[in-house]
């Protein structure tokens, strides 16, 4: 294998990594493993060109070490999450979709109905308090005016 073809195959390992990359789920563990696939591979391609220009073996050797651990790390990060693309769509469940709508509407019903009958109790109850209360006024009221008896 000679260097163009090792820069050739490196350039066309960071295209299918970042293609892979697009069909990654969009959660939070989706986009963190995104981004570490697209820097480490991208950075094979790069440190490979850089190292076939090294000005000395200290440099190619260098570059070549840094090439090395980036393939490591997207080799591990493709493991770490290999895409799985389900055979066929799934579909919604109607059936139980009506069930649960049922039941959600006859639970939901249920406390409407509860609601309605604490509030017409309380108002209920408010009123006998206020004709209590008025009804207490009155008898008391009538101490204070001068001219009524008991």
């Amino acid at each position: 294998m000679n260097k163009n073809e090792l820069q050739h195959r490196s350039k066309d390992f960071s295209h299918r990594c970042v293609k892979l990359c697009m069909v990654l789920p969009k959660t939070i563990l989706g986009k963190h493993i995104q981004g570490q696939l697209i820097r480490s591979s991208t950075s094979v391609a790069a440190n490979y060109r850089a190292a076939c220009i090294a000005q000395t073996k200290a440099g190619f050797i260098s570059k070549l070490s840094i090439v090395i651990e980036e393939v490591k790390e997207s080799d591990y990060v493709i493991i770490l999450d290999s895409p799985e693309v389900p055979l066929e769509r799934s579909k919604p469940n109607k059936k139980l979709m009506a069930i649960l709508a049922g039941i959600l509407g006859i639970g939901l019903g249920m406390v409407l109905a509860f609601v309605r009958e604490f509030a017409a109790n309380s108002e209920k109850e408010e009123k006998d308090k206020m004709t209590e209360a008025k009804s207490l006024v009155r008898q008391h009221l009538s101490d204070f005016i001068p001219g009524k008896s008991k």
